[in-house]
């Protein structure tokens, strides 16, 4: 979703999950996230997970305030959220909470255990803004663990937590420091002179160790992940068709077809034949690694499929049908592997 535009305000559901056709796939680690938006809430936007039922919940929830108050309740916001891109990987989100004051949302699963992003602000205004961006982060542990809270390590201030063998780690650039009231924070405040920008980025990172987490998290953020997000972008745009049919919502809904569709497919012990898995969500139960590569899609589905992903992943269609052909026994009968 480049070029058209999603009002938050809809039900849509958006799903962030790494790209698995350039990676390998781990399915007792694939760490989806689910990006939530409410207008009414004091804290209107926020990206959640259950690390695949290892934890009640993960919660990341970035914010901006203005002078001292925080800009919520996004019903009454100057110009309303919309998503401006959306691929399985990658999203943005862009608003103006008052005239004057842009501010972009951007979110990228840039691994299975990866999750990076910015806050941009940029004042069209004629006098100078003062702003605090904030990214708080709350874990509620499954079992054993620790929730989320500031830590300084090294001389660098972190939010960070465990839920049984996982150790969340968040990070902010622009030298932010942690709070925890009235949630566990890190806050970054500075002064936006006129018609010009600021924007910071930000980390979450759960691996087995805290060690582990914050070393990722840092690496990531002195890549060049942007750059590899607007490829995924660009990629994505084309490999699907964009339809106009007059109404937003149709429109929206033939363009999230294919999305959700395109985040299914991921790579196979075989390299050669892209695998689709039927279910990847947030609030998942550990899978079975053997039964996460097991082609159990019947014919029906396979062509209720075929809709949502031709003409642009081909590919994808041909090596799924290729499947179906080697699951064919002598008798001529489809082996269903259910």
């Amino acid at each position: 979703m480049q070029s058209q535009s999603s009002d938050l305000y809809s039900d849509y559901a958006y799903f962030l999950s790494a790209n698995h056709l350039s990676e390998p796939f781990q399915p007792a680690n694939d760490q989806v996230w689910e990006f939530v938006h409410n207008h009414e809430d004091q804290n209107p936007f926020r990206l959640q997970t259950t690390y695949n039922l290892r934890a009640q919940s993960m919660r990341i929830l970035p914010s901006v305030r203005l002078d001292g108050y925080t800009l919520t309740h996004s019903e009454g916001f100057s110009q309303p959220p919309t998503i401006t891109q959306y691929i399985p990987a990658y999203l943005r989100v862009q608003y103006q909470p008052i005239h004057g004051l842009q501010i972009k949302l951007d979110c990228f699963a840039a691994a299975q255990d990866i999750l990076v992003g910015t806050i941009q602000v940029t004042n069209q205004t004629d006098e100078k803004i003062n702003i605090i961006a904030e990214i708080a982060a709350i874990l509620i542990p499954m079992n054993a663990g620790t929730p989320t809270r500031p830590l300084k390590v090294d001389g660098m201030h972190i939010i960070t937590g465990n839920t049984e063998d996982l150790h969340p780690v968040l990070i902010m650039t622009g030298g932010a420091h942690g709070t925890s009231n009235p949630l566990p924070a890190l806050i970054n405040q500075t002064t936006i002179e006129p018609q010009q920008s600021h924007q910071i980025s930000w980390a979450c990172v759960t691996k087995d160790t805290r060690k582990k987490s914050l070393k990722a998290a840092q690496g990531i953020l002195e890549s060049t992940w942007r750059e590899t997000a607007q490829n995924g972008v660009m990629a994505h745009a084309s490999q699907h068709i964009q339809i106009k049919t007059g109404n937003p919502d149709w429109d929206a809904a033939f363009e999230l077809s294919q999305t959700a569709a395109a985040s299914h497919f991921v790579t196979s012990p075989d390299p050669s034949s892209p695998h689709f898995v039927r279910t990847r969500l947030p609030d998942q139960g550990l899978p079975s690694e053997a039964k996460s590569f097991v082609d159990d899609l019947t014919i029906l589905e396979a062509a209720f499929l075929a809709q949502a992903i031709l003409p642009g992943q081909e590919k994808a269609l041909s090596a799924m049908l290729e499947k179906f052909i080697r699951r064919i026994d002598k008798q001529g009968q489809l082996n269903i592997n259910r």
